[in-house]
C-alpha cells in the first residue's frame, strides 16, 4: 500500500515479482522496428524454448525385440500348371519308340524291316528284322523258355561273349522300360495338368539314361558279332545307302545293318530332353 501525494486516498498496488535471465522463467519482449507489434512466429519460438527448459521431456527407450531370421524360400517351379503341348509331343514320340521296339519282335514283312532297329540280310536274300530285345530273347531261350532269337549267340561262346550278351540283353530291356516309363509319366502329367495340378514332371533324366542304354546295347551287339572299334560302330550305325556298311558275318552267312528304327531311338530321347525344358512354368 502507498499514499497518493496529493490526496488522502490510498492506492493499492500489486507488487509483481521480477525474474532474472538465469531464473527458471524469464520475460521477453520482442518488437519490430516500430516497437508496437509482436512477431507471432518469434513469440512461439521463445515460448517453445522456455517450455523445453522448464519441462524437459524424459527420453523414452524401448526394448529391442528379438526377430527370428526368415528361412530362405526356394523358388517353386511348379507354381503354374505345366504346358500341355510339350507333354503331348513327348507322349507321341515315346509311343512311337515303344512301337518300334515291340513291332521289331514280330515278322510283319517289308514294313517291319523298314522300322526295325536292326536288319539281318542273308546271302541268299530275304531280309529279317532284328529287335532290340533279341539279346533278351537269346538269354531267355538259353534258360529253357520257348523264345526264338533272330541271331545265333552260341557262336564262339566264351566268358567274354556271355558278358556281352548280358550287356546287350539288359541294355535293350532298359531302353524299352525307359520308353514305357516316359509314356506312363506323360499320361499322368497330362491328367494332373488337366485337373489344375502344379507338380512338374521331369523327363530329361530318363531320356538321357535311355541314350546311355542304347549305346550300351550297340556296344554289346558289336562285341558279339565283330570287334569293338570305331569302324565297326560306324558300320552298324550308318545306313547301307551311304556305302558298303554293315557288320559282315561270313561264317554265319548274313550281314547285319542298322535300321531306321535305330535312328528313331536316338532322335526320340534327344527331342524328349529338349521338350522337357519347355514343360514347366516358372513363378513370375
Amino acid at each position: 500500500m502507498k499514499k497518493n501525494s496529493g490526496k488522502n486516498e490510498t492506492v493499492e498496488t500489486i507488487d509483481t515479482p521480477t525474474y532474472t535471465q538465469s531464473a527458471p522463467m524469464r520475460g521477453f519482449s520482442i518488437y519490430n522496428s516500430e516497437g508496437d507489434t509482436y512477431y507471432k512466429s518469434e513469440v512461439e519460438r521463445v515460448v517453445s524454448e522456455l517450455r523445453r527448459e522448464l519441462y524437459p521431456a524424459p527420453e523414452q527407450t524401448y526394448p529391442e525385440l528379438a526377430v527370428a531370421p526368415r528361412a530362405a524360400k526356394k523358388e517353386d517351379l511348379g507354381e503354374k500348371p505345366m504346358r500341355g503341348f510339350p507333354l503331348v509331343l513327348i507322349l507321341i514320340l515315346n509311343v512311337l519308340a515303344l512301337a518300334v521296339i515291340v513291332l521289331g519282335c514280330f515278322d510283319i514283312g517289308s514294313f517291319g524291316n523298314m522300322i526295325a532297329v536292326f536288319v539281318k540280310e542273308p546271302v541268299n536274300g530275304g531280309a529279317q528284322s532284328v529287335s532290340l530285345l533279341d539279346g533278351l530273347f537269346g538269354e531267355l531261350a538259353g534258360l529253357g523258355m520257348s523264345l526264338k532269337s533272330q541271331l545265333d549267340y552260341s557262336v564262339n561262346a566264351d566268358s567274354t561273349t556271355t558278358i556281352l550278351l548280358i550287356v546287350f540283353a539288359a541294355a535293350g530291356a532298359l531302353v524299352t522300360l525307359f520308353s514305357f516309363v516316359q509314356v506312363i509319366v506323360s499320361i499322368v502329367a497330362l491328367a494332373i495338368n488337366k485337373r489344375g495340378g502344379k507338380k512338374r514332371a521331369r523327363f530329361g533324366v530318363v531320356a538321357f539314361l535311355s541314350i546311355l542304354g542304347l549305346v550300351a546295347a550297340l556296344i554289346g551287339l558289336i562285341g558279339l558279332k565283330a570287334q569293338i572299334g570305331f569302324g565297326d560302330f560306324c558300320s552298324l550305325v550308318l545306313p547301307k545307302e551311304l556305302g558298303e556298311y554293315g557288320l559282315v558275318r561270313a561264317d554265319e552267312g548274313y550281314t547285319l545293318y542298322g535300321g531306321y528304327g535305330l535312328y528313331a531311338l536316338v532322335v526320340v530321347p534327344v527331342l524328349t530332353m529338349l521338350l522337357s525344358l519347355c514343360v514347366g512354368r516358372k513363378k513370375k
